[in-house]
């Protein structure tokens, strides 16, 4: 395929174009750009009876128009070629689509040429699971779908695709959908990040009676265990309930001691070993005493009661 100059006013918009939104700073600079030294990369388009239509390249076709270039550099795509994939390719690897306009595309793609997730997948090259993990937002409710997309576009919102996976899995695991729902409004009130939300679902995928609420603000302090109000009575119930949240907790910093011990420090940067070897000594200090604490006979029984 040639690259040629075809004239702006001859192509057309494609109205079924996988992207609908553009951010108008990144445009006006991109037409800058093109006003400056050209357009670097040609676009895509396809012949029709009265012109051209464009195939791939939106945002380099604006470009070109807001900088009153007459002509712009086109390659034309053979008949017969399957344009909705290549616009979505394009897009896809062009990172052009924030999340949720990348799902409604795919899903249209999907549903015009009646392919199902392995079919879609392998036509759009990116893995199976790649995939059903873009198409995760199509499945929550709409002021989270809009979330997702503030964070994408750097706004306020800290709800990421990451986040909607890790409530979608536990709902799924959990059997519950409004699960889903529970754990994404916990995300927003405390902010949590992608690792705390893990954690966080953790907790309650494996403590049958532990909530949300109340597995967040152990992974956010989990030095403080707090007692429920119902429970203050019994102080012994409170413990009971704690220890899965308690075993939890040192399994997982088991787990990053473990993966600590696996980094050369060769590798770390001076400043930041000293900071990790100050802590592991104090911690070491912390779990001296804590062994001596539970192991003294009778003495758990006797703090708990």
């Amino acid at each position: 395929m040639n690259v040629i100059e075809i004239p702006v006013d001859q192509i057309t918009r494609d109205p079924e174009q996988p992207r609908k939104i553009f951010d108008s700073e990144k445009l006006d600079n991109l037409a800058k750009s093109v006003a400056e030294v050209g357009l670097l990369h040609p676009i895509l388009v396809r012949q029709t009876d009265n012109g051209y239509q464009l195939v791939a390249g939106e945002r380099r076709f604006q470009a070109v128009k807001s900088a009153n270039k007459k002509t712009i550099s086109a390659v034309v795509l053979s008949p017969g070629l399957p344009v909705k994939q290549i616009q979505l390719v394009e897009n896809l690897q062009r990172e052009d689509l924030n999340p949720l306009e990348r799902a409604m595309a795919i899903r249209e793609y999907m549903q015009v040429e009646g392919l199902n997730k392995v079919q879609a997948a392998d036509k759009l090259a990116v893995p199976r699971t790649t995939l059903t993990d873009w198409m995760d937002i199509l499945d929550v409710e709409e002021r989270y779908r809009r979330a997702v997309v503030d964070n994408f576009e750097g706004g306020d919102s800290p709800v990421t695709m990451s986040h909607v996976a890790e409530a979608l899995a536990l709902a799924s695991r959990l059997k519950s959908p409004a699960m889903c729902n529970v754990v994404l409004d916990a995300v927003i009130e405390y902010r949590l990040s992608k690792v705390e939300t893990r954690e966080v679902c953790a907790l309650v995928r494996n403590n049958a009676d532990t909530t949300v609420e109340e597995a967040v603000r152990v992974v956010r302090r989990p030095a403080e265990v707090n007692k429920l109000p119902k429970e203050q009575e019994d102080e012994r119930k409170a413990v009971e309930r704690n220890i899965e949240q308690w075993v939890a907790i040192l399994e997982r910093s088991s787990n990053t001691l473990a993966e600590l011990c696996r980094v050369a420090p060769t590798h770390l940067p001076e400043k930041d070993k000293e900071r990790i070897i100050e802590r592991l000594l104090e911690i070491r200090g912390l779990v001296g005493e804590t062994l001596d604490h539970m192991t003294v006979e009778g003495e758990l029984l006797d703090t708990a009661i």
